[in-house]
């Protein structure tokens, strides 16, 4: 299913998706496997997404999933990520919990799918950034401040030496009257660059940390 979802923009030969998913397998058994798997697939999807989402003939498969309108959840965070979906709150803080695509998925002997699922699972990422970014700033704009700090935490937890991250977080706690924990993350980063980078944080975020400092009595 989630393969056929992220590649729902081509039409897939049988006989491929065999190989892909039992390339040990005689091409017989391997198109065998895949019949019940399809069948299976259509009658979970049938009450859900309708009759005309998962085409099948005797050579294709598809999922055709109407863009313009998200469907699955990989749809919605690409929509937001590029700005075609209205990151409305707080509908959308099901982002900050998401895993990484297909989280804890292993098939054995299925290199060529492992390639594939390695590179998508970086293009998600990146996505899944960006539709953070986005859910951050529309919580900013609504003062929604412990929303905004929630999807900063995640995205340090992705990217831990992004500094700009880091002030914004010593600004969010700012904004909700907590310059003590501003000034704690401020002193927590410092104590990470040292011990694992050997360096200083960045002049802007010292400068940031002393002015919070200043407003402490």
């Amino acid at each position: 299913m989630s393969y056929l979802a992220v590649e729902s923009c081509r039409r897939h030969r049988r006989s491929d998706l065999a190989e892909l998913f039992w390339p040990d397998l005689p091409a017989s058994a391997g198109l065998t496997n895949l019949r019940q798997v399809l069948c299976d697939l259509r009658r979970r999807l049938l009450p859900i997404l309708g009759p005309e989402v998962l085409q099948i003939d005797r050579t294709h498969v598809q999922l055709q999933l109407t863009w313009g309108q998200a469907q699955v959840d990989l749809q919605i965070i690409e929509a937001v990520a590029i700005g075609e979906h209205s990151a409305q709150l707080p509908a959308m803080d099901w982002l900050l919990h998401c895993d990484e695509l297909l989280a804890d998925w292993d098939v054995d002997g299925c290199p060529a799918f492992d390639q594939w699922l390695a590179g998508q699972r970086r293009w998600y990422r990146q996505l899944w950034r960006r539709a953070l970014e986005r859910l951050r700033a529309v919580a900013e704009r609504g003062h929604d401040w412990r929303l905004a700090l929630e999807c900063v935490r995640c995205q340090i937890q992705v990217d831990p030496w992004d500094e700009r991250l880091h002030r914004q977080r010593m600004q969010l706690y700012c904004a909700l009257g907590q310059a003590e924990l501003a000034l704690a993350s401020y002193q927590s980063l410092a104590q990470q660059l040292e011990k694992e980078l050997g360096v200083l944080p960045d002049p802007d975020t010292a400068v940031l940390a002393r002015c919070i400092q200043a407003t402490v009595v």
